[in-house]
């Protein structure tokens, strides 16, 4: 399927192209920087995914600055958005943006053009460059909507990472657009044949990734069509803020406690409650979470899940309760 953006994907066996990063990728479970663009070049930068104006309800589009000025909270170079996204001091102003969140694992359009266009000047392939498409995107097959990626191509071979699986197509620069018309999406691994730079946006985070050169990496902060970060290879790629950790650790104590919490934030509430079963053996506890936004509108509910006698409370209570709070602040 062509677009009207970028020009079609000539799509590729050629899956050793991408043998290279798989060389230079650290281990998944580091969760680093470079476990998920590769190692080895002169600099990094990240790109912090706006929350995009056709997925906010007012119709904008929030950077995470403005996020952070709102909130009162610092935006280091390891923040996720939910460390950002809970004012410090309840602040009476609201929030930017409402029940709307960054876009993870793809550049909205508008940012993907500008880094595209900063990208071509630093490398001398910008005609010749691959790109690869996560293989697990959903996308339906219909006589009305047919599937974006040929039924040979997905019955192929596949980029194989330590972390995903990957379709591969190769074209210019531009081709990066590809899919942005008809799915919303742009590459989760793109390279120039030179190997100049690498871009990589994981699908389970809110950012993407760039290795390249100093010179490079000096653009795209300078370039205020982006909210780029410089980063090291070192950093990690996910962390968890402070203030979640410590308001899931006095949570929890009053969960165990009193039987429930009620978590209050400014942009929404966690509900929790711990109680006996009547189900399995004996001594088993339930423990279930309710979230919901500020304006009272429920965004998830998670089933009741059982506590054995010989488990660990805290260590079963602490991580379910801290994603909880991470999706309610929105990731």
């Amino acid at each position: 399927m062509s677009s009207s953006i970028g020009p079609a994907p000539s799509w590729s066996t050629q899956v050793d192209e991408a043998d290279w990063i798989a060389e230079r990728l650290l281990a998944p479970d580091e969760r680093v920087v470079a476990s998920i663009v590769p190692g080895g070049f002169d600099a990094y930068v990240r790109l912090l995914h706006p929350i995009g104006a056709r997925t906010n309800p007012d119709g904008i589009r929030v950077r995470w600055a403005e996020v952070a000025a709102w909130s009162g909270r610092a935006l280091d170079r390891d923040s996720q958005f939910h460390a950002i996204a809970v004012s410090r001091d309840e602040s009476e102003q609201p929030p930017p943006w409402h029940a709307a969140k960054p876009r993870q694992g793809s550049l909205e359009p508008d940012d993907v053009g500008a880094l595209i266009d900063v990208l071509g000047r630093h490398t001398s392939t910008p005609s010749r460059c691959w790109f690869c498409i996560w293989d697990g995107y959903g996308w339906g097959d219909t006589p009305a909507r047919p599937h974006p990626i040929p039924a040979e191509v997905r019955e192929g071979p596949r980029v194989q990472l330590p972390w995903r699986d990957y379709f591969l197509y190769s074209g210019p620069i531009d081709a990066a657009l590809a899919f942005v018309d008809s799915e919303g999406q742009t590459p989760n691994l793109f390279w120039p044949d030179d190997r100049a730079w690498c871009v990589a946006s994981e699908i389970d985070l809110s950012s993407t990734y760039v290795g390249g050169s100093r010179q490079l990496a000096a653009e795209l902060m300078e370039d205020d069509r982006i909210e780029a970060l410089a980063v090291e290879p070192t950093d990690a790629s996910f962390r968890v803020a402070p203030w979640v950790v410590e308001l899931v650790e006095t949570s929890v104590g009053t969960l165990i406690s009193s039987k429930r919490v009620a978590i209050d934030t400014d942009v929404g509430f966690v509900y929790a409650s711990l109680g006996r079963s009547r189900l399995r053996r004996r001594g088993t506890e339930t423990f279930a979470i309710a979230t919901a936004r500020a304006d009272g509108s429920m965004v998830n509910r998670q089933k009741a899940v059982r506590i054995g006698p010989g488990d660990d409370l805290r260590a079963a209570l602490v991580p379910a309760l801290t994603r909880a709070v991470i999706d309610l602040a929105g990731g």
